[in-house]
């Protein structure tokens, strides 16, 4: 079964087909609204990776947000609606920082509850004095509240949006999904093939890009690594290879290990 998570359910009668078939619809109506909110999103968005339609198992996706700028997102196929299990930047944009701060801090707290308080505990007199702290924190929660926060009332897509402030890209307000199509600076291809040649499986697209805000080229991190390797000037510290840009000549890296994955 193409499921998200790797491990189904178990058969409580085993031999019995009807109980085998309850199972087997309880573990697909567990991921209905996972499924609905990827469908949602693979409608409404430029998916750089995986390639559409994608596997049902597939929990990641590489959304395109700006020109030369997208996220990785992985979602927790069992609380789909939660914050992303990881949210990664890939590539370069004026206002990065910026989104990246907004990300923290929209989904700080989304899933925060209130403490618990033995009552029976409490005098009166400490009472009266949290319920004055608590009337003060409520005014102060009121003006930080218009801050709008993760919720899982909304949809994968909706969050991203109220995160971003703007509709993402997509086929419905973007002309051309070439816009956010980037090719490698060195092999001049958008995606590498792949040495198994097995049915669905895919190579890797530019996810590394020069730091200069004048050059942004993006490479394929096997290529940038054979780039800088070749370099007399290159150097090796822990588990990445420093050298320059092939275009700007701006000082850039990439993970060591990359130039086994080509």
């Amino acid at each position: 079964v193409d499921n998200p998570a790797s491990n189904p359910h178990k058969h409580n009668y085993p031999g019995l087909a009807g109980a085998i078939v309850h199972d087997y619809t309880q573990s697909i109506l567990q991921y209905q609204t996972l499924w609905n909110d990827l469908h949602d999103l693979d409608e409404h968005a430029w998916i750089l990776e995986p390639t559409l339609p994608a596997p049902f198992s597939s929990t990641t996706r590489r959304i395109a947000i700006q020109s030369n700028l997208s996220i990785v997102i992985k979602i927790d196929p069992y609380d789909c609606r939660a914050v992303p299990l990881s949210m990664r930047f890939v590539g370069m944009s004026d206002n990065l920082e910026e989104l990246r701060v907004r990300y923290h801090e929209f989904v700080l707290d989304c899933e925060e509850e209130d403490e618990f308080t033995d009552e029976e505990d409490e005098s009166k007199e400490e009472k009266d004095k949290n319920l004055i702290l608590s009337q003060l924190e409520a005014d102060d929660d009121t003006k930080k509240s218009k801050k709008k926060k993760w919720s899982k009332q909304c949809s994968l897509r909706q969050n991203l949006q109220s995160w971003l402030g703007f509709d993402l890209p997509s086929p419905s307000n973007t002309l051309h999904k070439s816009d956010y199509v980037v090719e490698c600076g060195i092999c001049y291809a958008h995606r590498l093939p792949t040495e198994s040649g097995e049915e669905g499986s895919e190579g890797p697209i530019p996810d590394v890009m020069c730091g200069n805000t004048n050059c942004k080229r993006s490479y394929h991190e096997s290529c940038l690594f054979e780039w800088l390797h070749a370099l007399p000037s290159a150097r090796i510290s822990f588990d990445r290879i420093f050298g320059t840009c092939p275009y700007c000549m701006e000082g850039i890296s990439v993970r060591v290990s990359a130039g086994g994955s080509g």
